[in-house]
């Protein structure tokens, strides 16, 4: 099972750097460790419900019904509706506590308890996972459009804000599993408007390579990889 993640990330390169300098820092493990820093604490709060469980709450609110002559006030959206009215049907999780299907809906797809008692329902990703895989893009800015992949790599781009796409592969491995795995570290570039900057002629585009453990690595970083333990 692989759980992928996409962020964006900003990066001032210093005023020497050119475009080329900027793909070998994305290549790099001290970028690798940057990225997993800011986003690994955010996978860890990352627990949707399991969709299964969801869709069975959803079907039984359904085949129930709401009881007749009574007001659910949902506390997701701080609205009041009667419970007879079809048109705003309602969902009790398993604690007792009802809320507006969709705003239950739309909650449980981002977090798996319930919005008033945190009463804990079946996560949809329960293991621990890997990073298997870090694929940073380079958004080149406007100005460089037309530029042939040599151009490219030599343009200056010292003190500009670049913006990098980042995806982050997770891969479900054994609890057990002791010795570290390698990461594949991936580049490319595209122009602003989407368009693929071709870098087929140079030794950075796309280019990927594995990284290898480093000294100076935290200890639950090593070799690249981070576990991210979620618990049903």
């Amino acid at each position: 099972m692989e759980l992928q993640l996409n962020v964006t990330a900003r990066y001032t390169p210093q005023r020497s750097e050119c475009v080329g300098d900027v793909l070998r820092h994305f290549e790099s493990p001290t970028w690798v460790r940057l990225v997993l820093r800011q986003v690994v604490p955010q996978l860890k709060r990352i627990s949707p419900t399991d969709p299964k469980a969801l869709t069975k709450m959803v079907r039984d609110a359904e085949r129930i019904g709401p009881p007749a002559g009574q007001e659910i006030t949902c506390s997701i959206c701080m609205a009041s509706s009667p419970l007879s009215n079809l048109a705003t049907s309602t969902l009790q999780l398993p604690c007792g506590h009802r809320f507006h299907c969709g705003c239950a809906q739309s909650w449980l797809t981002r977090r798996s308890t319930c919005p008033l008692c945190r009463f804990q329902l079946p996560k949809a990703y329960a293991g621990t996972f890997a990073i298997a895989a870090v694929q940073s893009t380079l958004v080149l800015p406007p100005e460089h459009d037309g530029l042939t992949s040599s151009e490219l790599l030599s343009r200056s781009v010292g003190d500009e804000t670049l913006r990098a796409a980042v995806k982050i592969t997770m891969a479900r491995i054994s609890p057990f599993m002791k010795r570290p795995q390698p990461c594949q570290v991936s580049v490319a570039m595209v122009h602003a408007n989407g368009s693929s900057a071709d870098t087929s002629t140079s030794c950075h585009g796309k280019r990927r390579r594995r990284e290898t453990t480093t000294s100076d690595a935290p200890e639950n970083i090593r070799g690249v990889v981070k576990r991210v333990r979620a618990t049903a």
